[in-house]
């Protein structure tokens, strides 16, 4: 598609959406505004829940129920364009709307490419455009007389025996069949399939029930012209009885449905839904297991990012991009009080092995492949990251808010969250006083972690934004809290750490006092002399990458400075040694101010080396030139041995943020006027 054609449509879409959200079935999870899988998701896996825990007060006292998960063959570009075309007038596009879609459709050509050779351009007869933004809209309206029982909006007399006819090929008129649903008490009625796109979902309570589902379905699939995969489409018995068994097959109109192949690990069978794997006892395993080891292997492109990159783009992919793929849904899975298989501690153990691969010395993390000395507990104190048991904690409590959102407003015309199924659903538990199991823990957790953020998330604007930042700011206190009761409150054996010695270390010190008595030692005194703080890290990395408060960093934002003349900016520039202009490349390498820890570094890798160096090390330090010995104390392009790393990054970096620091805030006090002085000059 041309840009053109993206603005053509993207300006259609809206108007489309507002004629057929207001007619979106309740069980049809997608088109509506703040409603996405995972709140889908919630709204199925609560109440297949309350239905094995024979919450769902059917007449039938069976404490299991069915499931079948139907996958369309080539969904978008199967769809029946005049059945398409009937099911939007059906609901509520007529006029000018109509008759665009259908020009836009109809209009459709499409070519092959191939090693920059395009083939004749071919007419497409059926289906929808890909990449279009009005496919997803428009399939839903097609998908929903699936379940539509008679049309949203008037349709003149000689049409009412046509549109009855096409919208009663699907689930309409099931509601009574015997076992086909099951029963919502939050709802007040049977719910029979759930809708998310093209994944669709009959629920029944019994086998029976479910098979005059499959019938109804295949039927819809003839008619609309649509091909159902049963290879693809699975089903799941869904029951908390312990041995029972959840391998089973239905044949229906001579096509096999059949249950997902067990684990060969485990024996359980699961099914994937939305990004959610879930297993027959919705216990959350499974999912547990898969998003970990997700995680896991994610995070091992971490230490080459850090290492090539630094440790902040490390941190950066940690948390734009392992974090979100490892905790997908985990919100949603159901902790245990058992701590061997409680899903906190399966994800605080994987972070923990993130945030190790993403924070060992940017500079040179290979000589810590083993983690031998490394603290790990002492690197997720240091890193900014929630840790993931938090962080599942933070969404849950956000789609919680969410949901109690939902409840308080009313399912008005504007289609907000209570319009759809999960909405509708907190709604109806609110007002009947039904427990869930996922708002209780939930508000059971913020309780217990402090959280004195509203339960309630605001919708949108400024609100919201303050609402997660206050959040975040409470969990990370959480987080910081809980980190030190378990690094403080160690018992006095040397193998656990020490009390005394993660005390140093929690101040902020090299607990070098303890270094004489190997008593208190302990972890915390080895990893304060392994890896430095990320603090005194953070110091030399932002000298080198220009984050001195120096004059070029404050002045080239003053207002006028860019019509200055050459020579004016130079003499602005020029730092008080006198040696040349105060940018961050000579404050670390040619200013006299800092003259001291240069020469001071310099000493020390030359010590270190003369000490406790090997063959190598010293070769290469005779073959470095006078003065260029000092950058290679820094710099990650000069590597030397395990011991020399250890010693002399180590002290080097503990020297710059103890003694550097203070000679950059005095450049930054001097030049505290000076953009003020370039901006009466350009004047």
């Amino acid at each position: 598609m041309s840009i053109v054609a993206k603005i053509f449509t993207r300006s259609w879409l809206p108007r489309l959406v507002k004629k057929i959200a207001p007619g979106l079935p309740l069980e049809q999870g997608c088109g509506r505004k703040g409603q996405g899988s995972t709140e889908h998701l919630w709204a199925f896996l609560s109440m297949v829940e309350d239905c094995l825990e024979g919450k769902d007060n059917d007449s039938l006292p069976l404490k299991e129920c069915y499931a079948l998960f139907a996958d369309i063959h080539k969904a978008f570009d199967q769809v029946w364009r005049d059945g398409l075309y009937c099911a939007l007038y059906a609901q509520g596009v007529r006029g000018k709307m109509w008759g665009m879609i259908q020009s836009w459709l109809n209009g459709t050509r499409a070519t092959t490419t191939w090693n920059g050779t395009h083939g004749p351009e071919v007419e497409l007869q059926e289906g929808l455009r890909q990449g279009c933004v009005l496919s997803p809209i428009l399939y839903c309206a097609f998908i929903n007389c699936f379940m539509l029982e008679q049309p949203s909006k008037p349709v003149p007399g000689a049409e009412e025996g046509i549109f009855k006819e096409f919208l009663s090929q699907g689930i309409q008129g099931m509601q009574d069949s015997p076992g086909a649903g099951i029963n919502v008490p939050a709802l007040g009625r049977r719910l029979l399939t759930l809708l998310f796109m093209d994944d669709t979902t009959l629920v029944a309570k019994t086998e029976h029930g479910l098979r005059q589902l499959i019938k109804a379905h295949m039927n819809f699939c003839s008619k609309f012209r649509m091909r159902l995969n049963p290879t693809k489409s699975k089903m799941l018995r869904f029951t908390k009885e312990k041995g029972a068994n959840t391998s089973f097959s239905l044949c229906v109109n001579g096509r096999e449905f059949s249950t997902p192949a067990p684990c060969k690990d485990t024996g359980v069978v699961t099914h994937k839904l939305l990004g959610f794997h879930m297993d027959t006892n919705l216990s959350g395993d499974t999912h547990t297991k898969r998003a970990i080891g997700k995680g896991n292997g994610m995070a091992k492109g971490l230490r080459k990012i850090s290492k090539v990159m630094g440790e902040r783009m490390g941190h950066h992919r940690l948390e734009t991009a392992v974090t979100p793929a490892t905790l997908f849904g985990t919100e949603l899975v159901p902790d245990r009080a058992d701590k061997r298989r409680s899903v906190s501690a399966k994800l605080h153990s994987s972070y923990r092995k993130a945030v190790s691969r993403a924070s060992l010395l940017s500079t040179d993390d290979e000589w810590a492949e083993g983690l031998r000395n490394v603290h790990l507990g002492g690197l997720e104190w240091d890193s900014a990251q929630l840790p993931w048991e938090y962080e599942r904690g933070r969404r849950a409590i956000n789609l919680a808010g969410k949901l109690r959102r939902s409840a308080q407003a009313g399912a008005g015309p504007r289609q907000n969250l209570s319009a759809g199924l999960a909405g509708a659903l907190c709604k109806g538990k609110k007002e009947q006083h039904l427990p869930d199991r996922f708002l209780s823990a939930t508000a059971a957790q913020a309780t217990g972690w402090a959280v004195t953020t509203s339960a309630v998330r605001p919708p949108r604007g400024g609100a919201l934004a303050r609402w997660k930042t206050r959040l975040w700011r409470e969990l990370h206190n959480a987080k910081r809290l809980a980190g030190f009761k378990d690094l403080a409150a160690r018992a006095a054996d040397p193998a656990q750490g020490g009390e005394q010695s993660n005390r140093a270390y929690l101040a902020g010190i090299n607990a070098d006092q303890y270094a004489q008595d190997a008593h208190w030692k302990g972890l915390a005194g080895e990893w304060q002399d392994w890896v430095p703080q990320q603090s005194h890290r953070l110091q030399m990395r932002r000298v080198l990458t220009g984050g001195v408060p120096g004059l070029k960093s404050s002045l080239r934002w003053a207002s006028g400075w860019k019509d200055l003349p050459r020579t004016a900016q130079e003499e602005f520039l020029a730092c008080g040694c006198g040696r040349g202009p105060q940018d961050a490349w000579h404050v670390v390498t040619t200013c006299q101010r800092t003259e001291f820890f240069r020469d001071r570094s310099e000493a020390i890798l030359r010590d270190t080396v003369n000490a406790i160096g090997d063959d190598r090390d010293k070769t290469k330090m005779a073959a470095t030139r006078p003065g260029k010995l000092r950058s290679h104390v820094w710099s990650s392009w000069h590597r030397w041995s395990d011991p020399v790393e250890k010693i002399a990054r180590s002290a080097a970096a503990k020297l710059w943020y103890e003694e550097g620091r203070p000679v950059l805030a005095v450049m930054a006090t001097e030049n505290a006027g000076f953009a003020l002085d370039a901006q009466m000059a350009a004047l």
